[in-house]
């Protein structure tokens, strides 16, 4: 686990921690620790990770929108863009720092969801990163590497929209 602090250490250096950078920490981590170690009953409602999903999202959307710094107004549109069955609101961050360790506990209850769940997950990240109408090679590869961190395959419309765009 040294070869994880070192890392820590090194995306730290500027004080800051990016989303890809707390992505890569995460994939570390988990290809590092015991791969069978057992999880919790799948959750199938995915309201009862709709904080930890506004949360990637707003972690997301900040990275790719950097000059973005009214939290109120990119959580509303994120907020906007999630479907019907997050029916609740979400409570508006006045500052959002993200950590590895809000990032991990964030991974470790999504990847508790089951499969088909996570499958929703996807899509709903999918057409977030496309609401301009386009996918970015970042977005793309931000796509890749939550699918990573949940231990879940692109779905088929997401990996035919990234094949058909060329970043398949």
């Amino acid at each position: 686990l040294k070869l994880l602090s070192q890392l820590e250490r090194f995306f730290l250096q500027d004080q800051k921690l990016s989303f890809t950078e707390g992505l890569y920490y995460i994939l570390c981590e988990q290809i590092l620790n015991d791969p069978s170690a057992k999880s919790k009953a799948p959750i199938a409602d995915l309201r009862k990770v709709k904080d930890e999903l506004f949360r990637l999202m707003l972690a997301a959307e900040i990275e790719l929108q950097p000059n973005s710094k009214d939290l109120v107004q990119v959580s509303r549109r994120i907020q906007d863009r999630l479907p019907l069955m997050m029916d609740s609101q979400f409570r508006v961050p006045t500052e959002f720092v993200l950590t590895i360790e809000g990032l991990r506990a964030d991974f470790v209850k999504l990847n508790q969801v089951e499969l088909r769940s996570k499958q929703k997950i996807l899509n709903i990240l999918f057409e977030n990163f496309k609401a301009d109408q386009n996918l970015s090679p970042l977005e793309a590869d931000l796509l890749r590497m939550i699918c990573l961190a949940l231990k879940a395959p692109l779905p088929p419309l997401v990996e035919g929209a990234l094949r058909a765009q060329g970043g398949g």
